[in-house]
Formats: C-alpha cells, sequence, structure tokens
C-alpha cells in the first residue's frame, strides 16, 4: 500500500472514529431517555418506537466497529484477548436487546426496563474500553 493510501485510510478511520464516540455519547443519552419514559409512560406503542430506534441504531454501530474497527487492530498484529474480550461485549449487548425486545411483545415492563438496566451497565464499561484502548490502536 502507498505512503498516500496509507495515509488516506488512516484518516478515514479516524474520521469514523470519531462519528463513532459521538454516537456513544448520543446512545447514553437515549438509553437515559428510554429509562425515564418506560418508569412514567405506559404508551407501549411510543416505546417500542424509541426502543426499535435505538435497536437499530446501536446495531449498525457495533457492527461497524467488528467491520471496519476491529479488523484494523487485527491486521496491525495488535488484537489479542483483552481487545476480543471488549469485541465479546456486543454479543452481551445483543442478547440484551432481545431480551428488551421480547419483554415488549410480550408487554413486560418490568422485565423490559431490567432489560435496559442490564444494557445500560454494559455500555457504561464497554464504552470507555473501546475509547481509551481499541480506538487509539486502530488510529495509531
Amino acid at each position: 500500500m502507498s505512503t498516500v493510501a496509507v495515509s488516506e485510510r488512516l484518516w478515514q478511520l479516524r474520521a469514523l472514529v470519531k462519528r463513532l464516540e459521538r454516537e456513544h455519547r448520543k446512545f447514553a443519552s437515549d438509553i437515559g431517555g428510554l429509562q425515564e419514559e418506560s418508569r412514567v409512560d405506559r404508551d407501549m406503542e411510543a416505546l417500542r418506537r424509541r426502543f426499535v430506534e435505538l435497536q437499530d441504531s446501536l446495531t449498525e454501530h457495533m457492527l461497524t466497529e467488528e467491520f471496519e474497527v476491529y479488523p484494523e487492530l487485527m491486521r496491525k498484529n495488535l488484537f489479542d484477548q483483552s481487545i476480543s474480550a471488549i469485541m465479546q461485549q456486543h454479543h452481551d449487548l445483543t442478547a440484551s436487546l432481545g431480551k428488551m425486545e421480547l419483554s415488549l411483545r410480550l408487554k413486560n415492563l418490568a422485565e423490559f426496563g431490567a432489560s435496559l438496566d442490564e444494557l445500560a451497565g454494559i455500555l457504561r464499561s464497554h464504552q470507555p474500553a473501546e475509547e481509551e484502548k481499541v480506538f487509539p490502536l486502530a488510529t495509531g
């Protein structure tokens, strides 16, 4: 790969990481709003719409990381057990989203709230791990 191509790839990767970090902030805000809404509002259709938006955007976000960021670490021979553990948290997030979806279908707000809290807890540790370890290794 030429020096120009490497520079362009690095520039693109850094721009992608900035976008992913912005999305991390948005997810935290969206989840907080969804937690509040699920506690005070019983409009299941509105709750379902907000959940689907979160599910779609979080799923797209994780796929982008898995197909763009983590392979960069593999190319640089930096993919180790700690990176693998961070990436594996995407499975935990997907499982929480699945539980949330099922609980909404069953109209079980208590289970929805518990699964949403679980999702929020995973993200509280996952996002800093990506931002402090994964992203700098990928763009460095």
